[in-house]
């Protein structure tokens, strides 16, 4: 697991893995990481989270807006 950044001290995430076709994201007060794959969410959707992950800025608010695996 990669520390995520969280460059504006706001998110929930505290870390990461990269895959050739998912991220897993841990986030605080869980357990286990929630996984987000090119089949649950796109090849597009996956990149652009790697993308935020690897910034460790923005990460949070594209899971929450746009994600089709987490819903709360």
């Amino acid at each position: 697991m990669e520390k995520y950044s969280n460059l504006k001290k706001g998110s929930k995430i505290i870390g990461y893995e990269l895959g050739s076709d998912y991220i897993k994201v841990w986030m605080k007060n869980e357990t286990n990481p929630t996984n987000f794959t090119v089949e649950s969410e796109g090849l597009d959707r996956i990149e652009i989270m790697k993308s935020l992950a690897q910034q460790g800025y923005g990460l949070q608010r594209y899971i929450d807006k746009r994600s089709r695996t987490v819903s709360y």
